[in-house]
């Protein structure tokens, strides 16, 4: 790959098909003159003339007099000119995972993620947002997203439940994205800057500051659906129950007391 237009053929032929089987826009070249004695060769992609991708601009190669050939792509600039295409393509074939992990970073919830949707079919602009293939994947994932925000005062206890949490999500296939809190003053006030965010709530009962059932009240009166799992050494069931709570638990639970807990509020709703 020696001059331009073997390095046209090579992007034509490995990104214009890909580009096309995602409903993306084109590859384009242009040519400009800077200086009397360069050519400067750019290669972009473009869809109603806005790039793309956010962290790529395009493939620049300049050719001088000499037949001195450089290579840029983006910040990396002087590149050897086989490495400057090499990265080029790959760039692009990373735009849909790019704009999927822009987009479960702008919308935490599956809530969210369909109601920004809704908006975008009204709008009848949804297919210049996301492919079919993009809204599958993104669909798929919100479907096993499941946020969780846990009250603990015990550190040792914390570190044990990201590790139990960790392994049960795997088993289930679900992808658990989980809040920790040290007493339930700060589980209310975390409930109140998010309520539609969480999926359920777990929460220690001995803690300072506010108790799980203390908290579990307050939470109620916010919202009326959420699940409430109450965890005690002590036997608090009744009290769990009238507090609001949907589960109550006793301490320590068991690794399979998660994972029907997990199963009745996440799968088999």
């Amino acid at each position: 790959m020696n001059n331009i237009n073997e390095i046209t053929l090579r992007l034509n032929r490995e990104i214009e098909p890909y580009l096309g089987q995602l409903n993306y826009g084109n590859l384009r070249k242009t040519e400009s003159f800077p200086e009397q004695h360069e050519k400067e060769y750019i290669f972009m992609v473009v869809y109603e003339n806005c790039l793309l991708s956010t962290n790529c601009s395009g493939l620049y190669i300049t050719e001088n007099e000499s037949g001195e050939i450089k290579a840029e792509v983006d910040s990396e600039k002087t590149l050897p000119l086989e490495k400057a295409v090499d990265l080029f393509i790959s760039k692009i074939k990373d735009i849909p995972n790019e704009r999927m992990e822009k987009t479960k970073k702008d919308f935490k919830t599956k809530k969210s993620f369909e109601k920004s949707l809704a908006e975008l079919c009204k709008n009848r602009i949804e297919t210049e947002i996301y492919t079919e293939q993009e809204l599958k994947i993104l669909r798929e994932y919100y479907f096993k997203l499941k946020r969780i925000v846990v009250a603990e005062d015990n550190k040792n206890i914390l570190v044990a439940y990201e590790h139990v949490f960790d392994m049960v999500g795997k088993d289930l296939d679900l992808i658990l994205r989980v809040d920790y809190v040290e007493n339930g003053e700060q589980l209310v006030t975390l409930f109140k800057e998010d309520k539609e965010g969480y999926n359920l709530i777990i929460t220690d009962h001995n803690m300072p500051k506010l108790t799980g059932l203390e908290a579990s009240k307050q939470i109620r009166e916010l919202d009326k659906e959420i699940p409430i799992c109450i965890l005690s050494g002590d036997d608090l069931k009744d009290e769990a129950l009238e507090a609001g709570a949907n589960e109550f638990l006793e301490k320590p639970p068991k690794i399979k007391y998660f994972e029907d807990l997990f199963k009745k509020y996440f799968i088999f709703q």
